[in-house]
C-alpha cells in the first residue's frame, strides 16, 4: 500500500478528533459521512452494530456476500474513530495483502467529505497504518496502528495491549477474515488483549474454533448486561439484496430480469446457477453459508439446536402470566448437577411443558447453599419432589440426604456411571440420559409447526424442548458431543474427563472436558437430568390419573 499524502497533518488530526467524538459508537454514521455512495445490506448493518455492542462477533457466510469488505470497513472505522490498535489476519499472506488490505486501500482512496475527496492523513506502509506526528513531536505515533498479520506464529499476536478510553470505550480490535482456518491458540492470544473480536468466513469444516464458536451460538455476557459476550450471525446466499429483490420482482409479475441493486454481491443469476450446478456439499457451505452436514456425526446436530433456540426465542417473547395464575407451561421439573470442585459450577435447569424456563449456575464452595437454592426453585415453580433429579456425584448424595432429613422429601438420585435401564441400547445411564435427550430435541414435524405461530397460541396438547436463545455455553456443551457406539452397537459418550489408562476406547479419544477446552459440561448434564425427571414424573402423573379414573 503506497503512503497516503500527509501535507497538512495538524488539520487532519483536528478532523480525526471530530471523527472520534462523533462516530466512536456509530459506524453507520461513519459510512454515511465518508462513503455516502455505499449502501450496506441488512446483514452488514447487523455485523457492524454487533461489533459496537458485543465482545465477540462470529459470522459464517456464503460466498460473494461482501464479508471481506465488511471486515475491512470494520477495521478502518475502529481505527479512525479512536486512538486504537487493530490487528487483522487472514488465511494466507496473499489473501491478507491482496484481498483484505486491497479493500482497506480502496476505502481510503474513495473517501469523500462534503462532496470532495478526503484524505484521513494516515501514515501507511506494507500492511501497516499509523497516526501522523502531532505538533512539534517528531516521528509517527506508532503506539496506535492498524496492522495485518498472517496467523503463523502465536508470538506475533502478542503485545497489542492498550487501555480503554476514558469513557470506557474499547481500543483494541482483532479482525479474523477467512476464519475457518483460525487456530485455537491464536484466538486465545487475541482474547487476552482484545476489547472486540470479529471473526468472519465461509463454514468450510466441522472442526476448529470457528466451528465450535459458531455452533455454540449467542452467549450472554456474564455481567448480566443486555450486550452479548458472543454474537453469531449466519449470512446465507438467500440474504443477498440482489436475490431478495429479484424474487420480489418475480412475485410482482414484472417482465425482464431484475436489476442488480448491490454491485459486488451475489447476483440472482449466479445464485440459481450455483444451486443447480454445484454439488450438494458445496451448495450447503458456499451458497447457504452452513457448516458441513453433521446429522450423522453429532449427537445433537446444529440444525436441531437452531430450531430449539428459535422455539426458545418464541417462548421468551410470550407475555408473562398474571400473578397468582397457573403458568401455561406447567408442570415443571428440575435437574441439578453438583459441582465436583475447582472451577466447576453447580447448575440448576428448570423445564416446563415447552422447554427450559430457567438456568442457574453458581460456584458453590459452600455446599449448604445448594439445598437452599434447590428449595427456593421448587417453591417458585411448584415442583414436587418426584420432579427433581440430582447427579449422585460431586456430593449430590449428601445434598439429597440432607434435604430428606430436613424437609422429608424424596428426590431422584441418578448415578451417571450406573447400568442403563435399556442395556441393549445404551452403554450406561449417562448415555441413556443423553440418548433420551436427543430424542426430545429431534425437530419432528409437530415441533416444526410450533415455529409458525407465537408461543401464546401454543396449546396444552403440544410440547417441545425449547432452549434459551442466548445460552451459548449450554449449546456448546451439547454441540461438541459426537454420536458414537461401542462394539455391540450401543450408544456411548466420550469420557467426561481423561482417565489415566485411556479407558476402553483408546488413549487418544478426547474427553468431553478436552472438547470444551477444559470446562465441565455442567449445564448439559443438568439439562439431561431435568429431562429425565420431567418424563419420569410425567409418566408417574399419567399412571396416577389413570388409576384415579379406574377407581372412580
Amino acid at each position: 500500500m503506497p503512503d497516503t499524502p500527509d501535507r497538512k497533518p495538524s488539520q487532519n488530526l483536528k478532523k480525526l478528533e471530530l471523527i472520534w467524538n462523533d462516530f466512536k459508537t456509530d459506524p453507520l454514521g461513519f459510512v454515511e459521512k465518508f462513503w455516502p455512495h455505499i449502501k450496506l445490506a441488512p446483514y452488514q448493518v447487523e455485523i457492524l452494530t454487533s461489533v459496537v455492542h458485543n465482545n465477540e462477533t462470529w459470522v459464517h457466510s456464503a460466498n460473494k456476500m461482501g464479508k471481506t469488505f465488511i471486515a475491512a470497513l470494520t477495521a478502518l472505522w475502529w481505527f479512525a474513530t479512536r486512538q486504537a490498535k487493530v490487528v487483522t489476519s487472514s488465511a494466507t499472506e496473499e489473501q491478507l495483502n491482496t484481498v483484505l488490505w486491497g479493500e482497506i486501500d480502496h476505502l481510503l482512496r474513495t473517501a469523500v467529505l462534503d462532496g470532495e475527496p478526503f484524505s484521513f492523513g494516515f501514515k501507511c506502509s506494507h500492511l501497516r497504518i499509523w497516526l501522523p506526528s502531532q505538533g512539534r513531536r517528531r516521528g509517527p505515533q506508532r503506539k496506535f496502528y492498524l496492522v495485518g498479520q498472517v496467523a503463523a506464529k502465536v508470538e506475533s499476536f502478542q503485545g497489542h495491549h492498550l487501555a480503554p478510553m476514558q469513557d470506557g470505550i474499547g481500543t483494541v480490535l482483532f479482525v479474523f477474515e477467512e476464519a475457518s482456518s483460525l487456530e485455537r491458540e491464536f484466538y486465545e492470544a487475541a482474547t487476552s488483549q482484545a476489547h472486540r473480536i470479529l471473526a468472519i468466513g465461509n463454514p468450510l469444516r466441522s472442526t476448529g474454533i470457528f466451528y465450535d464458536k459458531c455452533r455454540a451460538g449467542d452467549q450472554q455476557h456474564p455481567d448480566g448486561s443486555a450486550a452479548l459476550y458472543r454474537k453469531v450471525i449466519h449470512v446465507s446466499g438467500e440474504r443477498s439484496p440482489n436475490v431478495e429483490y429479484a424474487r420480489a420482482h418475480i412475485e410482482l409479475g414484472r417482465a425482464g430480469p431484475a436489476p442488480i441493486v448491490t454491485p459486488g454481491i451475489l447476483s440472482y443469476s449466479d445464485y440459481l446457477a450455483h444451486e443447480v450446478n454445484w454439488p450438494p456439499d458445496k451448495v450447503r457451505t458456499r451458497l447457504m453459508g452452513l457448516f458441513p452436514d453433521e446429522a450423522d456425526e453429532r449427537l445433537f446436530p446444529g440444525e436441531w439446536l437452531d430450531i430449539a433456540q428459535q422455539l426458545g426465542r418464541l417462548l421468551r417473547e410470550r407475555p408473562a402470566d398474571p400473578p397468582r395464575t397457573r403458568r401455561f407451561d406447567r408442570f415443571f421439573a428440575m435437574g441439578v448437577d453438583v459441582a465436583s470442585g475447582g472451577a466447576d459450577e453447580t447448575v440448576w435447569v428448570v423445564l416446563g411443558r415447552y422447554g427450559v424456563r430457567e438456568i442457574v449456575a453458581k460456584r458453590t464452595p459452600d455446599t449448604s447453599v445448594i439445598a437452599n437454592i434447590t428449595v427456593r426453585l421448587m417453591r417458585r415453580y411448584d415442583i414436587r419432589a418426584g420432579g427433581v433429579a440430582f447427579d449422585a456425584g460431586g456430593g449430590g448424595q449428601q445434598i439429597v440426604d440432607g434435604l430428606r432429613s430436613r424437609y422429608g422429601v424424596e428426590l431422584r438420585l441418578v448415578e451417571f456411571g450406573a447400568k442403563s435401564r435399556i442395556p441393549a441400547v445404551y452403554l450406561n445411564r449417562r448415555a441413556e440420559l443423553y440418548g433420551e435427550l436427543r430424542k426430545a430435541l429431534e425437530p419432528k414435524p409437530r415441533v416444526r409447526r410450533m415455529l409458525e405461530v407465537p408461543a401464546a397460541q401454543w396449546t396444552r396438547k403440544q410440547h417441545c424442548l425449547a432452549l434459551p436463545p442466548d445460552e451459548g455455553l449450554l449449546r456448546e456443551e451439547l454441540a461438541v458431543l459426537p454420536k458414537c457406539y461401542d462394539g455391540e452397537g450401543r450408544l456411548r459418550l466420550p469420557p467426561k474427563s481423561r482417565s489415566r489408562g485411556g479407558g476402553d476406547h483408546g488413549e487418544h479419544e478426547p474427553s468431553v472436558r478436552e472438547l470444551l477446552g477444559g470446562r465441565s459440561p455442567d449445564r448439559a448434564d443438568a439439562l439431561a437430568l431435568a429431562w429425565y425427571a420431567h418424563f419420569m414424573y410425567r409418566d408417574y402423573l399419567s399412571l396416577v390419573h389413570i388409576r384415579h379414573k379406574l377407581i372412580w
